[in-house]
């Protein structure tokens, strides 16, 4: 039996940023530090640590879940290729939603927008939807540089189809063709050659 993963009692924001700067951000430190010294501890640190991800895959639902069953099966192909995702299916715990959305962004390396008609309609939508807070927070916390689209139907594969904020934010990303009846596993790869 291996030893367990030692963690310093303390570190500050410069120290931080040197060890977990490719999968955090300097947001990550900000919420999780001592206010009084601006420090990090151990506990905190040890979060940061179990909690990162390499992505967050955000995606709607879809008739009947149909949707949801497609991304569970991208999911499952890139867990192989050895990513930690967050996947609302295995993530999602708690009593406030949007906290646990925001923490599964802020808490990734990526984010991975699965495109559909209906994704694309909720983000564009003026009610509040999960998909369009997802994607406005990705947008805010990670930028377009970290946001990558899978395009799930057809039709979506000329980008010049797609509407409202993911086409201004994500139109000219290249993307990664996922559609029903094709082949995940090799989508995955192609997905983990780019993010």
């Amino acid at each position: 039996m291996g030893a367990a993963a030692s963690f310093p009692s303390s570190i500050d924001e410069e120290t931080f940023m040197e060890t977990f700067g490719e999968i955090s951000s300097k947001k990550v430190f900000f919420k999780l530090m001592n206010k009084k010294d601006k420090r990090m501890y151990e506990d905190k640190i040890r979060e940061v640590v179990m909690s990162t991800t390499d992505c967050f895959l955000s995606h709607n639902w879809g008739d009947g879940h149909a949707n949801h069953k497609r991304v569970k099966l991208m999911n499952d192909e890139l867990q192989k290729l050895g990513l930690r995702t967050w996947f609302d299916e295995e993530k999602m715990e708690g009593n406030n939603i949007k906290k646990t959305m925001a923490d599964g962004i802020e808490f990734s390396r990526c984010m991975i927008c699965f495109i559909t008609l209906d994704y694309l309609s909720k983000i564009d939508s003026d009610g509040q939807d999960n998909c369009q807070y997802e994607f406005q927070t990705g947008e805010k916390s990670k930028g377009a540089k970290l946001m990558f689209p899978v395009v799930q139907e057809k039709d979506l594969s000329d980008t010049s189809n797609w509407f409202g904020e993911v086409v201004g934010t994500l139109g000219n990303a290249l993307y990664v063709a996922n559609f029903e009846g094709g082949d995940v596993a090799k989508s995955a790869k192609e997905l983990y050659k780019v993010s």
